[in-house]
């Protein structure tokens, strides 16, 4: 049990960094039918799986694909709060303010889920998890509303809470939200910021293709033609998708 769908897990992870929506949707999907939330509600490490197809489809769904996944079981409070985070998402790119504050409001409340204190107890920082996600959430409504500077201070918030978060592999985060900072800086016309903000989720996360993709859109902003094509190269070596799939906004 334990074993098994952790191995699924860093397949869904690692095809969501490489761009391969497919596979990610997929074995995303999969993941969810190899788990039992009996034992996933007594195993803090379970529960980052169980969380797991809620956390990816919030990057790589379409908003009906998302809003339609079924709910966890109630004894998982992770798995619960991604999938407000990801429902906030999609009302998010559906613009639908009163969708997208019901799912905060519910969101916070696993902070006080009955079961979050165990979790913690067994080094799962819900807590922390559950501020990244609102931070997140709101710089996405802001990025998608035409208010970058907003989504910059949201992503930057998120992003330190990020960096205390502790080491697990797949993440406990499980994307660098620094390149969504660059992407909201990219937005707001500081193209310099934004190169150093992909830059630090390079460091982060080497290879990554949704930082290439916007570290190359920031040298050419910035008139950097050399940088702008050596980034464009890496992109296309480190992307396994559709490049036309991608998007400023999807980071």
């Amino acid at each position: 049990y334990a074993y098994y769908p952790h191995n699924v897990h860093f397949i869904v992870t690692s095809a969501m960094m490489a761009g391969d929506v497919a596979t990610t949707k997929a074995e995303a999907m999969r993941l969810g039918r190899l788990l039992s939330p009996d034992m996933s509600a007594q195993f803090g490490t379970a529960q980052a799986v169980e969380a797991a197809p809620f956390q990816v489809m919030a990057m790589v769904g379409e908003p009906d694909a998302i809003l339609a996944m079924p709910a966890p079981d109630a004894r998982l409070p992770y798995a619960l709060a991604m999938r407000h985070f990801a429902r906030a998402t999609a009302f998010a790119q559906m613009r639908d303010k009163a969708g997208f504050d019901g799912e905060m409001k519910a969101l916070a409340a696993q902070a006080d889920h009955p079961g979050t204190k165990d979790l913690v107890a067994q080094s799962v920082p819900l807590p922390d998890l559950i501020r990244i996600a609102e931070g997140v959430a709101r710089g996405r409504w802001a990025m998608l509303n035409g208010h970058p500077a907003e989504a910059v201070a949201q992503f930057r918030a998120a992003a330190a809470i990020e960096a205390t978060i502790v080491y697990m592999e797949p993440s406990f985060w499980h994307y660098p939200v620094s390149q969504s900072l660059g992407a909201a800086l990219l937005m707001a016309g500081d193209a310099a910021g934004a190169a150093q903000a992909f830059r630090a989720t390079l460091v982060q996360t080497p290879r990554n293709g949704w930082a290439l993709y916007g570290l190359a859109l920031s040298e050419k902003a910035a008139g950097h033609k050399a940088e702008a094509a050596a980034a464009e190269a890496a992109f296309h070596r480190a992307w396994a998708g559709d490049p036309k799939w991608l998007k400023l906004e999807r980071l």
